[in-house]
């Protein structure tokens, strides 16, 4: 397909930007917007292959277990935002083996290796760290907040003094209920969104490119190639494809390129390269 002769051409090729020049805009926003459709649609495929197995498992495990999950002898009020219960404190609930064995690897590095229990309910005794640690648990509840484990340290999540609701086993497994019928229409929503994003984010850094656009036009006065700035902006649509495929590997691979404007260093280190006098 000629799309990916001229990808090959946008990264190099001096007499293919001697062509763009002579070419209108539309041409160089037709060949942008495909480009990126394409690279849109491999994020998505790619972050669809990660994502979507990770919702059907607590699809499946949440429609299947859920309710088993939450003991049956265990009722939770909240009432202006503090918490009172049926049961004898603190309360254990332990972790599922089959999902901490799931999740083992993301507990890992957390260092949460040490965990046993998902939630321990302690309203009677003020919130203590070393009491947290004791409990071995992923979350604790107390009079009036929810402390958990978050980015490797321990967050204190307050509750609202709005706060009005009383749980148990019967509510949860008609919550599940209600939801079951939908879960199938998460996926294609997924999908979407993923896909949507990408094309957003593209269409943002057209905004972005009237900034760069300047360095293009300050590399072709160096070089003397005559062109006024459309027209570097026009060669900067081209000028952007290696860098968008380097940082969109750097996204998929969940690296950080550590460089501030590297995407602009980029494009004039190209404009540099292909234009020629």
């Amino acid at each position: 397909m000629k799309i990916f002769k001229n990808i090959k051409d946008s990264i190099y090729n001096p007499e293919y930007y001697k062509e763009v020049l002579t070419r209108p805009p539309s041409y160089s926003f037709k060949y942008y917007f495909l480009f990126t459709l394409i690279v849109s649609l491999i994020i998505t495929v790619c972050f669809s292959f990660t994502s979507i197995p990770k919702i059907k498992f607590f699809a499946d495990y949440g429609s299947s277990q859920i309710v088993e999950l939450f003991p049956a002898d265990l009722k939770v009020d909240v009432k202006n935002g503090q918490v009172s219960t049926n049961v004898q404190e603190p309360y254990f609930i332990k972790f599922p083996g089959e999902l901490k064995a799931k999740e083992n690897s993301e507990i890992n590095n957390k260092n949460l290796s040490n965990v046993e229990n998902i939630l321990v309910i302690d309203t009677k005794n003020d919130f203590s760290l070393d009491t947290f640690n004791s409990y071995k648990t992923f979350a604790l509840l107390t009079k009036n907040s929810v402390i958990y484990y978050k980015d490797g340290g321990i967050a204190v999540q307050p509750l609202e003094s709005s706060l009005n609701f009383s749980v148990d086993r019967e509510k949860v497994a008609s919550v599940v209920d209600k939801i079951k019928p939908y879960i199938k229409f998460v996926y294609p929503i997924v999908v979407l969104s993923i896909f949507v994003i990408s094309m957003i984010v593209f269409c943002f850094q057209l905004v972005c490119l009237f900034f760069g656009a300047l360095f293009v036009w300050l590399v072709a006065r160096l070089k003397k190639v005559n062109m006024g700035y459309l027209k570097a902006y026009q060669l900067s649509l081209h000028l952007l494809t290696f860098g968008i495929l380097v940082e969109t590997l750097a996204f998929l691979f969940g690296y950080v390129i550590p460089v501030p404007f590297f995407g602009t260093i980029l494009l004039a280190i190209f404009a540099a390269i292909n234009l020629k006098s």
